[in-house]
């Protein structure tokens, strides 16, 4: 790898913290690399040029929606022949709540003729460094740095909770080879088995009961009081008001345990977290989860009986009207607080786009069957089906033997290209990992 000079950082929150400070001090005093931040908010850009650092901001005060605004910003879009601008807008979309589409489209026009201007200024950074998420501000600088045709390198949670993970997959931050681990360490079968004992083995509930998230508001007196008088707002207050209805209602339309037919082949798809990142992004196709779940209904062998539950922390997420669509074709609803290792007990398959309880049904010795850009691929614990088409493999498709030894494997792997840092204290801004998070990527980078 050629010696690096400058490496550039996205922050995606407006939270003033000394961090980022830090962050540019460790390079430079240890590694003799500049820093560079392009940032989603003016008061973060404005604390690092105070401090003498190089920083951006996408918003630019500058800009005023205008028609030749929105021409210029398609233009360069098109001249860089990257993607489509619904591509970009697309997750941010389904996470603005209350705000119209067309505000997030507005601020998208401003953030891309932002972004021209900063490439111009960092045509000199050899490597783009991001956060794994999926909203505007991420979008914009990965733009940024396909402008540059430089690398661009995702940081997020590994799979093990105190343990980081880079990649340089676009869909997959958990993507990772399907090595041979004969050269098994000592220390390593300690952490993989001490992680199957905290993971699987002492929890009898995984996620146990989740916590009723109360609809509270208070208003502030001391307070912004335009607050008050904000639509946005009381959209989204009316939107947890008939949330919080809905819970009430869907109360008299779950089946319970008792429903399964032990005599029928059971078939188990957890629903994600509606417009989660793993729908929007890695699982675009599956977006519509309970249309989804109806056509894999459509697909099943004869004999077979399919089970959908709400996720634990979205009740109530899911309007009646399609809880009565997945009833009216037989599908057996249970309610979203049932354990899920109870259901997989009594299941023979489990369908996954990118639940975690695919890795809980492969420690129970079940089988899965996967969709999406998942975390599960290229390892030969799972049945692969990657298009629409293939979904008449169900009729055929047999039980595998998943071996303790293959699922040991993969865990292994996952530990190999990991690194000893938790995700949570990045995105905490834990001061104490300022200095081992340089070490660590300077360590990836070096691999690469």
């Amino acid at each position: 790898m050629n010696k690096l000079k400058k490496i550039c950082f996205h922050i995606g929150d407006n939270t003033i913290t000394e961090f980022w400070k830090i962050l540019y001090e460790e390079f430079y005093n240890n590694y003799n690399i500049q820093c560079s931040f392009v940032t989603d908010y003016e008061n973060i850009a404005k604390y690092l040029v105070e401090n003498n650092i190089e920083a951006y901001s996408l918003e630019k005060a500058c800009y005023r929606n205008t028609k030749k605004v929105k021409e210029k910003a398609l233009d360069y879009l098109k001249n860089l022949k990257y993607k489509d601008l619904n591509e970009i807008v697309f997750t941010q979309i389904q996470f603005v709540g209350g705000h119209k589409k067309t505000e997030v489209y507005e601020r998208t026009f401003r953030w891309l003729l932002s972004s021209k201007d900063i490439s111009e200024e960092l045509k000199n950074v050899d490597v783009f460094i991001d956060f794994a998420g999926d909203e505007l501000g991420h979008n914009v600088f990965d733009i940024i740095a396909y402008s540059q045709s430089k690398r661009i390198i995702k940081y997020s949670e590994s799979l093990f909770p105190d343990r980081l993970i880079f990649t340089e997959n676009k869909f997959s931050y958990w993507h990772f080879p399907n090595n041979d681990i004969s050269d098994l360490t000592i220390d390593e079968k300690k952490y993989i088995d001490n992680f199957i004992n905290e993971y699987f083995k002492n929890k009898k509930v995984f996620w146990g009961p989740p916590k009723e998230r109360e609809f509270k508001f208070r208003i502030n007196l001391k307070a912004d009081k335009s607050l008050i008088f904000s639509r946005n707002k009381w959209i989204d207050i009316i939107q947890r008001l008939k949330r919080d209805l809905n819970k009430k209602i869907l109360n008299e339309y779950y089946n319970n345990t008792n429903s399964l037919n032990g005599s029928r082949t059971i078939f188990y798809f957890p629903l994600h977290y509606p417009l989660d990142s793993q729908l929007v992004f890695r699982g675009r196709p599956f977006l519509n989860q309970i249309d989804f779940a109806v056509t894999l209904n459509n697909f099943l062998p004869y004999n077979s009986q399919l089970i959908v539950k709400e996720h634990p922390h979205a009740r109530g997420a899911v309007s009646l009207g399609e809880i009565r669509k997945l009833k009216k074709k037989g599908i057996v609803v249970l309610h979203p607080w049932v354990n899920s290792h109870e259901i997989i007990e009594k299941c023979d398959y489990i369908f996954a786009i990118n639940s975690t309880v695919a890795l809980e049904a492969l420690y129970k010795g079940k089988n899965v069957i996967s969709f999406g850009k998942n975390y599960l691929i290229g390892h030969s614990l799972v049945n692969e089906i990657k298009e629409f088409y293939e979904l008449f493999k169900l009729y055929r498709i047999e039980k595998n033997n998943i071996s303790n030894e293959e699922f040991f494997k993969y865990l292994v792997n996952a530990y190999r290209h990991s690194f000893p840092l938790p995700a949570s204290e990045l995105l905490n801004k834990e001061i104490n990992s300022v200095k081992l998070f340089p070490e660590i990527l300077m360590h990836y980078l070096s691999q690469k």
